[in-house]
């Protein structure tokens, strides 16, 4: 047995503490660090993945049956075109034979309230209840199948007194998985005064058990609109066939329609040509997606998060090979301090090297196994945000390019450290004739601790880390400073307003809340907001629009260039939007509505 070997067992012998010691802490360190990489990673493509998951259907479609004369108002629409009945009639005469057509079914808000005499009105909290499937249609809860099931069962679509609520309602209502609730609701010809006043439901009220709590892309964004008087749910229940038979009829309504899945994912504007082309004499509006939710701007928020989740893991990486390298630097040296007696013994430097190498290797691969458990033990809880939300469910993931990346990694940087070591331990002193060590300067006691610790490790390795550590802490301030200024003054990104308020489905009603607004002291600004997907292109590319009325004060959005459109003649484009066009400032467009001429 060689005189370099009988060393290096030795060395692992004496320092098997200290060893352990460093392996724990580089292998939690990078196990933290690897599992934030995982996340980051798994965090990319959530939306997709849940979008894929989730569909069950396309777009929805409403229509006027050929012998019912054209609506001339929205309440003459619910009670003689869009009845559950017609849109039965909808779905199997015009929708079914389309060529492309996988499934339909019925779905449409009910208007209810589930009592509670505990909220500030005394009786409850407004909600809608949305049905899906009807007698004569397709009998489907196909939709609330593919949402997260967050706690206890998907409701049976034939139960009559079965219900879920998503997760946003439950957690404003105390509502759990099992507990029996009480329901009612409005008269038709009264649903939009009492909704607006607050007046007491009207109708006999009774009990439904909620099955389940769902959670959609809605929940997992916290969409659901703030109620300030806290007597309105966020968002809504949900109940199949058997329900609506039994207690539909006693519930005021917004009306049906036909949710349609295609095979081929038709977009809404091809599939109206289809349906005006086989309308058979129904006046049919123009389709609209199953759901609204933009799912670009769900994208964004979860690559803010991503990027939160690389942010941190890159800060890791560099406070880690701080710590950890001046850890094993100054234990490696430890093992270097008899290297004048060594030489004599006939060690090269060479050998010095192997030797050091073999006991930070050993290290390193001790910290790679730990680094390795981290990160799978840590793998169910990630990723985190919205994009955790999203996950169907989070059991164990092996991700193995962080896995790989981790194993060879980690040993890698303990070698590099230890030959970092060696090299500027049995480096030749130069001459220091004339200077006096620092350390036998007259210090006071802290400075003489901290020259005296730096001495024993590398100064240069020292100063470099420190002025990194510095760096990265100024990065990170000015990183969390930026956010705070940005979430703590919405208007810089052109949410000058404070709250939204109204659902109002009459040009009169609005005309109250407007009134409402105008006189209440506390108000400033009042602007009125339209939005709709599917009815205007620019350039022949169809687009979301947004149009702002000011009622009272001033609507202060914001442009991130150029200017707000003042003229009849003048738009502002979405940054999407304006790469999409490849359109800037000052540059023409040419706008198209289904229901008015170019311009």
């Amino acid at each position: 047995m060689g005189a370099v070997t009988l060393w290096v067992r030795s060395l692992l012998r004496r320092r098997r503490a200290a060893t352990l010691t460093i392996a724990l802490l580089a292998g939690l360190s990078a196990g933290i660090i690897g599992a934030s990489l995982q996340a980051a990673r798994r965090a990319d493509g959530a939306v997709q993945r849940h979008a894929d998951r989730s569909r069950s259907y396309d777009v929805v479609v409403q229509g006027c049956p050929p012998d019912v004369p054209e609506p001339q108002s929205l309440e003459d629409a619910v009670a003689n075109c869009v009845t559950r009945d017609n849109m039965i009639r909808l779905g199997n005469d015009v929708v079914a034979p389309l060529d492309g057509v996988e499934a339909w079914t019925i779905l449409g808000p009910l208007v209810g309230a589930v009592l509670d005499d505990s909220t500030p009105n005394g009786w409850g909290r407004l909600g809608l209840i949305f049905y899906v499937g009807a007698v004569g249609a397709d009998d489907s809860l196909e939709w609330l199948r593919r949402q997260v099931l967050v706690s206890g069962r998907f409701a049976d679509s034939g139960a009559p007194d079965e219900l879920m609520i998503s997760e946003s309602a439950a957690a404003v209502a105390g509502i759990r998985a099992g507990d029996v609730i009480q329901l009612a609701s409005w008269n038709q010809d009264t649903i939009d005064a009492a909704t607006a006043q607050g007046v007491p439901p009207q109708t006999a009220p009774f009990s439904s058990t909620v099955t389940g709590v769902v959670r959609s892309p809605y929940d997992a964004l916290d969409a659901g609109a703030d109620d300030l008087t806290g007597t309105s749910f966020p968002d809504a229940l949900f109940a199949g066939q058997g329900w609506l038979a039994a207690h539909g009829d006693d519930f005021a309504t917004y009306g049906s329609a036909v949710a349609v899945r295609q095979r081929d994912g038709t977009q809404p504007e091809v599939f109206s040509q289809m349906l005006q082309d086989r309308s058979a004499g129904w006046l049919i509006g123009s389709p609209e997606r199953f759901q609204d939710l933009d799912l670009a701007a769900l994208e964004r928020a979860v690559q803010a998060e991503r990027q939160a989740m690389l942010i941190f893991a890159a800060i890791g990486v560099i406070a880690g090979m701080i710590l950890v390298g001046l850890t094993l630097a100054r234990q490696l040296r430890q093992e270097l301090v008899d290297t004048p007696a060594l030489s004599a013994l006939g060690f090269t430097r060479s050998d010095l090297m192997r030797g050091v190498m073999v006991r930070a290797l050993t290290a390193g691969i001790l910290a790679a196994v730990v680094a390795v458990g981290t990160i799978v033990g840590l793998s169910p809880f990630g990723p985190l945000g919205v994009a955790g939300r999203l996950e169907y469910s989070h059991p164990i993931r092996l991700d193995w390019s962080v896995l790989l990346l981790v194993l060879v990694g980690v040993p890698v940087f303990f070698v590099l450290v230890a030959a970092m070591t060696v090299v500027l331990a049995v480096r030749p002193k130069r001459s220091n004739v004339g200077s006096r060590p620092v350390s036998s300067m007259p210090l006071p006691p802290v400075p003489r601790i901290a020259v005296s610790f730096v001495r024993k490790g590398s100064s240069r390795f020292a100063v470099v880390s420190g002025a990194s550590a510095v760096a990265v802490a100024i990065a990170a301030g000015m990183l969390v400073a930026s956010f705070d200024r940005v979430v703590g003054e919405p208007v810089r990104f052109g949410a000058w307003w404070d709250v939204a308020v109204g659902q109002w489905s009459d040009p009169k009603e609005v005309q109250v809340g407007v009134d409402l607004l105008a006189g209440n002291k506390a108000v400033v600004d009042v602007a009125g907001f339209l939005e709709d997907s599917f009815t205007v292109s620019l350039d022949g590319e169809p687009v979301p629009y947004i149009a702002i009325e000011t009622e009272v004060g001033e609507s202060r959005a914001t442009a991130s260039a150029g200017r707000l459109p003042v003229a009849i003649d003048e738009v502002a484009l979405g940054a999407a939007t304006a790469r999409l066009l490849s359109k800037g400032v000052g540059d023409f467009v040419t706008l198209t509505s289904s229901e008015q001429p170019d311009f």
